[in-house]
């Protein structure tokens, strides 16, 4: 009974605060509290963790999207210009044919051209003949 009643005597010294029935219980729940935040705050640090790692892997798989992007862009330019180029040379033959058409119009209103184109092209089917 001596321990007993040393600590009940130090009840009378702590000035009547009951460290079995008050204190220690609330240091108890303060520590149990603590060990609570402690395990939420490692798991927001967790959460954390993982939402940057799906950040990393997002800018990761964005960087390979705007990759792929530039590479399309590229090819459509080339074959925009390949197309452009194409559709120059039909546009100068075009002329051509149309300078070549004006040439022989031009020679079908004058009469002295007119005489001898009808001469050639005579020339010409009985070289056919």
């Amino acid at each position: 009974e001596g321990k007993a009643g040393d600590i009940d005597g130090g009840v009378g010294l702590m000035g009547g605060l009951d460290i079995k029935g008050f204190v220690l219980p609330f240091v108890k729940k303060l520590g149990e509290d603590y060990v609570r935040a402690i395990e939420s705050e490692k798991e927001k640090i967790q959460n954390l963790k993982g939402d940057i790692e799906n950040v990393e892997s997002s800018k990761e798989q964005l960087a390979d999207d705007i990759a792929a992007l530039k590479e399309k862009i590229e090819a459509i330019q080339e074959e925009c210009n390949n197309t452009q180029q194409e559709l120059e040379s039909q546009i100068s033959s075009k002329r051509r044919q149309i300078q070549l058409l004006e040439s022989k119009i031009s020679s079908l209103d004058n009469p002295e051209d007119a005489d001898s184109t009808i001469q050639k092209y005579n020339r010409r089917y009985e070289e056919l003949l």
